[in-house]
C-alpha cells in the first residue's frame, strides 16, 4: 500500500485463503463490529455487465443472454473454466477494472464522513489479482479439508465430482505465495468467535499502532 494510504485511521485487510474456509463469514461478522466489507466477487458480476462489448468481442454472441442485454454467467463460465487460455483472456478483461472499483470503494469508504473501523477486502484470488498492494496487512484464513467439505456440502449442495473439481482448482492458492510486500497472518477458522477475536487482536496489536498517526 502507498505510505500516504497506509497512514490511515482506517485500515485496509484483505481477507483469502481456499474454498469453504469460513472467509465471508468471518467478514460478516467484523462487520457487526464496525468493519465494512468489498466483496470482489460481487465486482467481478458488476464488471461482466461494464466490460460487456469486450467480452462479446472476444468471446462472441454466444455468451450473452437469451434477450442479449447481459452476459450470461453460466454460458461463459462453461466456455472458459474447461479452458485456462479463455480463463486468462476474461481475467484480462475483468480484473483490472474489477482492482480499479476495489481502489475507488476503499477511497469513498476513508473519505466518507461515518468512518468504519476497517475495510475488508474479501477476495478468494487476492494475490492472482494482486490486489495486496492496496492492503494494510491479508489474513490467510485456513480450515481443515474434511471441514470444508462438509461446508461446502451443506451450503452449496454440490455432487462429489464438482466438488473435487472446484478443490483441486484451488491447489495453487497457498499462502506460500503471498509476496513479501504486505503482512500476511494465518488464521484457522475452526470456530467463528475465536477467528473472529483472533483478527481483532492481529488488528490491535500489530496493525492499528502502525497504521495509527503518532
Amino acid at each position: 500500500m502507498r505510505e500516504e494510504e497506509a497512514n490511515s485511521d482506517c485500515p485496509v485487510l484483505g481477507i483469502t485463503g481456499p474454498y469453504c474456509s469460513g472467509k465471508s463469514t468471518l467478514a460478516q461478522e467484523l462487520t457487526r463490529r464496525g468493519w465494512v466489507q468489498i466483496e470482489v466477487d460481487r465486482l467481478g458480476h458488476e464488471s461482466l455487465a461494464r466490460k460487456k462489448n469486450e467480452i462479446v468481442t472476444e468471446f462472441g454472441s454466444a455468451v450473452l443472454s437469451p434477450d442479449g442485454t447481459s452476459v450470461d454467467r453460466k454460458k461463459l463460465g462453461s466456455l472458459v473454466f474447461s479452458d485456462p487460455r479463455r480463463l486468462e483472456q476474461l481475467e484480462n478483461i475483468v480484473h483490472p477494472d474489477m482492482k480499479a472499483r476495489s481502489e475507488e470503494l476503499i477511497r469513498e469508504y476513508r473519505q466518507s464522513q461515518d468512518l468504519p473501523t476497517g475495510i475488508l477486502l474479501n477476495a478468494a484470488i487476492l494475490f492472482k489479482m494482486e490486489l495486496e498492494s492496496l492492503c494494510d496487512a491479508v489474513i490467510w484464513v485456513s480450515a481443515p479439508l474434511p471441514l470444508r467439505i462438509i461446508r461446502a456440502r451443506k451450503r452449496d449442495g454440490l455432487s462429489w465430482k464438482e466438488l473435487f473439481r472446484r478443490f483441486s482448482a484451488q491447489k495453487k492458492l497457498r499462502p506460500q505465495l503471498a509476496p513479501g510486500n504486505v503482512d500476511m497472518y494465518k488464521v484457522d477458522n475452526l470456530q467463528k468467535g475465536r477467528a473472529v477475536r483472533r483478527i481483532e487482536r492481529i488488528v490491535r496489536d500489530r496493525l492499528w499502532n502502525r497504521t495509527k498517526p503518532t
